[in-house]
């Protein structure tokens, strides 16, 4: 049974359709919409109704995650934001909340996932692969700024020797840049050179083959033997020059390591992990290791850990350059809706369209580690 009804959207500012389809899924859940959304000529509100009248009502389960990924959908709508709603699902988006935010490593309130989830990607719309939380008071400072803008400010406060900026520390500038680096292409040269500083957050794919590389190697640190692990990652090497470069690296981590006590508390030991990788000597040792084994050589060796290293059970994804960023449409577009909701009556106003026209796929940016 399929809803058929005449819909007489008012002038809106998100897309009628979107809002009609994020209306029907809210009823189909069983889940009913804030108060300022249900007025009648508001397009959610009428897709609410008319999954009632369809006998839809509460015939899907509720997944964890689902009231967030809600929330998270009727930002993204009222700000006129493409949301990909077949891999940003309630269940992956569950597995994006975190105790601690990675940039100013302060405790997170598990009950604002859908407020604190940020795009690091603000020319992209919300999708799996480039969404962190962050506290409220990294959100206010990174406002609408792209990763080059954060540069060009980070690089300011170290030409001013100035502490701090816009209510973040200069280490808090440096974690918040290289996170967003994580998700833009950077030559390989470029990527080198940046410390990491942050461990990505769950679920962030590093498009840069160099970064993914040095977060794999960094997260052998944060369990007991990661010493056999990264005799692992050693013998994947091709070159006995190559493993005499990585194990330089190993032993310049090794003392700032051991200085962070594993088996104390995991953020504390994880914080000092990241804070390692700022050390000279640890950088000049990863810029030596990663010229030399070069961009084709850390996306080979990426490749040769995820087909056949036991790293203790940590999971590695390589994805083609394609689908890296499968989704990441421009902010502003217009998303195909799933095939259950193109089957939706198209919602017409006065005898006007007001869905899109035809659903479109951007050109996808490059990608490769999941």
């Amino acid at each position: 049974m399929s809803a058929q009804v005449l819909l007489a959207f008012d002038e809106h500012p998100a897309d009628a359709a979107t809002g009609f389809a994020l209306g029907w899924d809210h009823a189909c859940h069983g889940q009913l919409p804030p108060a300022a959304l249900m007025q009648a000529g508001n397009p959610l509100w009428q897709g609410y109704q008319a999954a009632q009248r369809a006998g839809r009502a509460g015939s899907r389960a509720n997944p964890p995650g689902l009231g967030p990924w809600l929330a998270l959908r009727r930002r993204a709508w009222l700000d006129g934001c493409g949301f990909e709603v077949l891999e940003l699902n309630p269940r992956h988006l569950a597995r994006l909340a975190r105790s601690h935010c990675p940039v100013s490593r302060e405790p997170l309130d598990p009950a604002r996932l859908a407020e604190d989830l940020v795009r690091l990607r603000p020319d992209c719309a919300w999708a799996a692969g480039h969404l962190a939380v962050l506290a409220p008071r990294v959100r206010a400072a990174l406002g609408r700024r792209d990763a080059a803008a954060v540069q060009v400010l980070l690089q300011r406060l170290q030409a001013e020797d100035r502490p701090e900026a816009e209510g973040l520390t200069r280490a808090e500038w440096q974690r918040l840049a290289a996170l967003l680096d994580m998700v833009r292409p950077l030559p390989h040269a470029e990527a080198l050179a940046r410390p990491l500083g942050v461990l990505p957050p769950p679920r962030l794919r590093l498009l840069n083959p160099a970064q993914g590389l040095q977060a794999l190697i960094a997260w052998q640190y944060l369990r007991p033997g990661f010493s056999a692990r990264i005799a692992q990652i050693e013998a994947a090497l091709p070159t006995p020059a190559l493993r005499a470069r990585l194990r330089r690296l190993h032993f310049a981590l090794l003392p700032r390591v051991l200085e962070a006590a594993p088996q104390a508390d995991p953020q504390a030991s994880r914080h000092a992990v990241e804070d390692a990788w700022r050390d000279t000597r640890v950088q000049q040792a990863w810029q030596a290791f990663g010229e030399a084994l070069g961009e084709a050589g850390c996306s080979a060796l990426l490749e040769r850990l995820a087909r056949g290293a036991s790293l203790d059970g940590l999971s590695l994804q390589t994805r083609p350059l394609a689908h890296a960023t499968e989704g990441w449409a421009p902010a502003h577009s217009v998303m195909p809706q799933p095939s259950r909701l193109r089957r939706l009556p198209v919602p017409r106003a006065a005898g006007r369209p007001t869905g899109p026209a035809a659903s479109r796929h951007a050109p996808h940016a490059a990608g490769r580690l999941h």
